[in-house]
């Protein structure tokens, strides 16, 4: 009767240890399950984040910000070497029947106007670029000097 006692004991320990292995191989599962859905998300918003990225670097932006409430947004990829803020301008001048002047004094190329909004009676226009926290007069700032590439993003602004 001992050794049936015994086996029965046994046979009791080895359904309690394999319930509590079986119970931690499940718990582990469920884990590995959420840890693996949750990295899955997070890949998810990476991959969404990077595309965004790529997707803004290829493109330059300008920003004309008429003072008023009013903005008109223009954007295209830039080939080669880049673009400098004359032909740009003279492109967002034909793509948005919008005239622009400008005021050539000796090598320098200002911006005289845009629109019907001109550098006059304490008004001009301001470009900034905020990536690099940099503003500059339109009116004292030769526009032949700033070269847009791909990922460029400006605003001008009539103050």
């Amino acid at each position: 009767m001992c050794f049936s006692h015994n086996m029965q004991k046994n046979s009791e320990i080895s359904h309690g240890l394999f319930r509590t292995i079986l119970t931690l191989v499940i718990l582990l599962f469920i884990a590995s399950l959420i840890f693996d859905s949750y990295f899955l998300l997070l890949n998810s918003r990476l991959n969404s984040r990077a595309k965004d990225f790529a997707q803004n670097s290829k493109v330059a932006k300008v920003i004309l910000d008429y003072g008023n409430g009013q903005k008109r947004i223009f954007e295209g990829e830039v080939a080669g070497q880049g673009l400098n803020l004359r032909d740009a301008l003279l492109l967002i001048a034909e793509a948005g029947n919008i005239q622009i002047g400008f005021q050539e004094t000796g090598n320098t190329v200002l911006v005289a106007s845009i629109d019907n909004y001109v550098n006059a009676g304490g008004h001009y226009w301001e470009i900034s670029l905020s990536d690099l926290d940099w503003k500059k007069r339109l009116d004292e700032f030769d526009v032949r000097q700033l070269i847009f590439t791909n990922g460029t993003v400006t605003s001008l602004t009539y103050r």
